[in-house]
């Protein structure tokens, strides 16, 4: 029998599975001066726990310095119950740099949790972000609204955060819908909202964007830097404002003071309000006088909002409603006029969907009743099941807390598709309740359940409506109805997704967060034909089995880890650039503060300035751009390539293992011009035809 060859993991030293489960902690001294009273010394003791599989910090506290011996203890315990991310869980071990922090850890920990005791490097990026990012002694930052508002505008602000906590918008909004406002005042007509903290997060708030375009570009922003293509510095040219509220701990003790001595209004004990404005990558500023007064006015209008309208927004209102969109309009405290629009699809551009057309409408459609009847599904099942249908999110590793882009995934197909009892939670509906379904909820009951979780490869891409994809097992091509992510997928992108065929619509119901690059996705598709030992396509009925759509899930979220992992890996060990004279390179940056909803107006006077040169046309470049790439790919199928084992991709396809590698790099280049300006694409269709994969 053929000896099985051990996958590259089991060795791995940065393997998620040798990783994942374990926290990072540690108590430093001395490393926080700027929080010290003056006659204190050099400050207080940070203790903190750090989960380095999911880059979460899950707990932080600080402590006087020589006091409390059981605080490392005690910020793991907090932690394990109430993370700053994520849900309640244990780890399987934790990792701490002295063995005197082990040997008071072990007698408060149960004999579950092994404790190690080995460096613990992955703390000081994150110490060290805390230290730069705190204020001199002589400087201080006040989170409650920044040293450039009057007491007065500080003031309203706190009033009117006081008045969006108690109206807990995070709550009440469902989290696909999208907020927009108008303040007429300042000329903003579609700033659009977005909130964090739904359902009881401990640090909730609300971002303002100054248009919709803006929110936008954040939103494939952050997907982009969660998948690993961009950093998150790379954000330049989308400004937005934010509010949120801050245990005291966090606030200098002179900013607690100045609050307690103004006599302003907090929420709810020591939770205090802050406010800021954001600039692209760069670290966030005090909030402007002008941006106070806008998010003061939005905070009241909001709140007034929910209130009015709180049952229609619930869902729960028995009168006729139409469930496009509920409008209102408020007049502040302070006489700002703000109009208020929640909108029930946040994914709706009119700029690129053409109104009443019969995709878009089918889609809308769709997409309603998936809302309704999911949230249906989900009740019946906590209401029958109650912890037993919680266990699902046992099975993902990604956070699932309240708010997590993973929801949008998980819960579909833990309705459809994870099993209770031995059937899925929408059969058991069906044979309670199914008689209540009326003929377009059947039928796309119906459509779901012939849905299948795979391996999706994008294949070609229409930015803001279509994605075209082809299922890596089964075969399976189709072209999917997609505003959203296709504004950031690529072509050779791999999605772990359900695409759902019916109601006149193809479309996405459940879409993981993360996608994975062409060599990664390979291997998971490796894994998976090994635990089904099936090299051809597999057919959709095994696909449709509830355990092989677990161990699809469970490969891909393992291969997210284990990149993650890699990458971080590179960032902690940076290459140090040296000139000519051996002497390391030193970065200098300028920084201008500016209004963030006036990016679009400075960058138009910069481009205008004398001396800054004007990029070559598209028309010029691209030409000579393709004529050196067709140049260097007519030389390349003889090519050897380190990738290849020294073999050029003309001899390796003639072996199994090689055609799978050489089929790889051809995804991986394909990926790469799918980047770049169409006229400086090169055709890889040339070389999988000299290599006969066409």
């Amino acid at each position: 029998m053929k000896k099985r060859r051990k996958s590259w993991r089991a060795n791995n030293p940065l393997s998620a599975r040798k990783r994942r489960r374990e926290w990072v902690g540690g108590r430093f001294s001395g490393r926080l001066p700027q929080l010290a009273e003056p006659s204190d010394g050099p400050g207080p003791d940070l203790v903190l726990w750090y989960e380095p599989a999911k880059s979460q910090l899950v707990s932080s506290v600080l402590a006087e310095p020589g006091s409390d011996e059981a605080a490392l203890a005690n910020c793991l315990l907090e932690g394990m119950e109430n993370p700053l991310q994520g849900r309640p869980r244990m780890p399987k071990s934790v990792r701490v740099a002295e063995p005197a922090e082990a040997e008071l850890l072990r007698p408060m920990l149960t004999a579950e949790i092994q404790v190690r005791v080995a460096p613990t490097p992955e703390l000081e990026p994150i110490i060290r972000d805390l230290v730069e990012n705190l204020p001199d002694a002589d400087e201080v930052f006040s989170h409650s609204a920044g040293y450039e508002a009057s007491p007065r505008h500080i003031e309203r602000l706190f009033k009117a955060a006081c008045a969006l906590h108690v109206a807990q918008p995070w709550d009440v909004l469902q989290y696909t819908q999208l907020i927009q406002v108008a303040v007429p005042a300042y000329g903003i007509e579609d700033a659009s909202l977005i909130f964090s903290g739904r359902e009881g997060d401990e640090q909730p708030g609300l971002r303002f964007f100054f248009t919709y375009d803006e929110l936008v570009e954040f939103l494939e922003h952050e997907c982009q830097v969660a998948d690993g293509v961009r950093e998150p510095e790379s954000l330049a040219d989308v400004g937005w404002l934010e509010v949120g509220f801050a245990p005291g701990e966090l606030l200098h003790p002179a900013t607690r003071a100045a609050i307690d001595r103004n006599g302003w209004p907090l929420p709810v004990p020591n939770v205090y309000p802050f406010a800021m404005q954001h600039l692209g990558g760069r670290h966030p500023e005090p909030a402007l006088e002008e941006d106070i007064e806008v998010l003061t006015a939005t905070m009241e209008a909001v709140a007034q909002f929910i209130s009015e309208h709180h049952e229609a927004l619930l869902g729960e209102s028995s009168a006729p409603l139409d469930r496009k969109a509920v409008r209102g309009r408020y007049v502040c405290a302070h006489g700002l006029e703000v109009r208020v629009i929640a909108n029930f699809d946040d994914e709706v551009d009119a700029t690129a969907v053409e109104i009443g057309s019969t995709a878009a409408a089918a889609e809308d459609a769709a997409s309603e009743i998936e809302f309704r009847l999911v949230n249906r599904f989900i009740k019946f099942a906590q209401d029958r099941f109650g912890e037993r249908w919680s266990r699902f999110e046992e099975l993902f590793e990604y956070d699932l807390s309240p708010g997590s882009p993973a929801l949008g995934f998980a819960l579909p197909w833990a309705v459809y598709h994870f099993e209770v009892d031995e059937m899925p939670v929408v059969a058991h509906y069906l044979e309670a309740d199914g008689g209540d379904l009326k003929p377009e909820e059947r039928s796309w009951v119906e459509a779901q359940q012939r849905s299948w979780v795979s391996l999706w490869e994008v294949r070609s891409v229409e930015a803001g409506q279509s994605v075209d994809v082809r299922d890596r097992l089964s075969g399976h091509s189709c072209r999917v109805r997609e505003r959203m992510a296709s504004r950031s997928l690529t072509v050779g992108d791999v999605v772990l997704a359900r695409v759902v065929e019916g109601n006149g619509t193809t479309t996405f119901c459940g879409l993981y967060p993360r996608s994975l690059p062409p060599r990664e996705a390979a291997e998971v598709e490796e894994r998976v034909r090994s635990y089904l030992r099936r090299k051809r396509d597999v057919p959709v009925e095994r696909l449709l089995e509830f355990k092989v759509g677990r161990c699809i899930i469970q490969r891909f979220e393992e291969a997210v880890i284990d990149l993650d992992i890699q990458r971080e890996s590179v960032v902690r060990e940076p290459h140090e650039l040296r000139n000519t004279d051996d002497h390391p390179f030193l970065f200098a940056a300028d920084h201008f503060a500016i209004n963030a909803g006036r990016t679009g107006e400075v960058e138009e006077k910069r481009t205008s300035m004398p001396g800054v040169p004007a990029p070559e046309p598209p028309e010029v470049a691209n030409p000579i751009i393709r004529e050196v790439k067709e140049r260097h790919y007519a030389g390349w199928v003889d090519e050897a390539l380190p990738a290849l084992q020294g073999r050029s991709p003309r001899e390796a396809v003639h072996t199994a293992d090689g055609r799978r590698a050489v089929h790889v790099l051809l995804r991986e280049i394909e990926q790469l011009e799918a980047t770049l300006e169409p006229g400086a694409r090169f055709d890889v269709s040339i070389l999988r035809r000299e290599l006969g994969f066409e």
